[in-house]
């Protein structure tokens, strides 16, 4: 089988699962398994696949007919300009998360009198907070999550986009976790107002996040529950 073959059988596979832009899903996929940018496979239409590669692919092509997500298929995203790794113990960045991180750089930037400080809370990959660390190199960035396994990704995220020495990764489950924090309100009133102004710089990340995680864990769910009604019908399918 050619390459366009592989891409012509994959597309159709797709467009009767009903996945949104079929053709370009497979070309991605192929691209991957090929390690190719996509555009050169329009140069490779005549390459015959070998029976890895095309075995690789259908298994590929297969878990997306079953609505996984094309960046953790891949194992990696673009966000902001940089390489985001991820998978399934994170959710994958919208669009809109990139607009709101390019306003929070923004504002970042402006602050001039004092070092800039930001929390992105519940931190997930790390994009959020990678992306002010490298646009805002002089800003203290704090990520916060429940998660150890998400921690995870976000500290190989940001080691890969160089900038783990300009990101504290904290794990924990509310701003208590973070150092520093009170929570006996006989402290005084010095503790307490470096309380108020780190959960007030704070915040400003934080609704970014939470913003985020409002776009995202609908969809997530949505997610949960078309893989377990389809799963039963892909079975005995075969992509290519």
């Amino acid at each position: 089988m050619t390459v366009l073959e592989g891409i012509q059988k994959s597309t159709e596979f797709l467009a009767k699962k009903d996945v949104e832009s079929p053709r370009l899903q497979a070309e991605l996929l192929l691209a991957h398994v090929l390690n190719l940018p996509r555009m050169k496979l329009y140069l490779n239409f005549e390459r015959a696949l070998k029976d890895s590669e095309t075995d690789t692919f259908r298994e590929l092509v297969k878990r997306r007919a079953q609505r996984e997500p094309l960046q953790h298929i891949v194992g990696s995203t673009s966000f902001c300009g940089l390489e985001i790794s991820v998978n399934r113990h994170v959710l994958v960045p919208r669009p809109e998360t990139e607009l709101l991180t390019e306003m929070g750089w923004s504002f970042l930037s402006g602050i001039s009198s004092q070092p800039a400080t930001a929390l992105d809370f519940g931190t997930g990959s790390g994009c959020i907070a990678i992306v002010l660390a490298a646009k805002v190199p002089g800003a203290v960035i704090t990520a916060l999550d429940v998660s150890n396994e998400a921690l995870e990704v976000a500290r190989q995220n940001a080691a890969k986009n160089n900038v783990a020495d300009r990101v504290s990764f904290v794990q924990g489950d509310g701003l208590k976790s973070l150092p520093g924090q009170k929570s006996d309100s006989r402290e005084g009133d010095e503790s307490h107002g470096q309380d108020a102004r780190a959960t007030t710089a704070a915040s400003a990340s934080a609704s970014v996040a939470a913003r985020k995680d409002r776009h995202l864990l609908p969809r997530a769910s949505a997610l949960h529950q078309t893989q377990t009604s389809t799963a039963s019908h892909l079975s005995s399918s075969t992509p290519i």
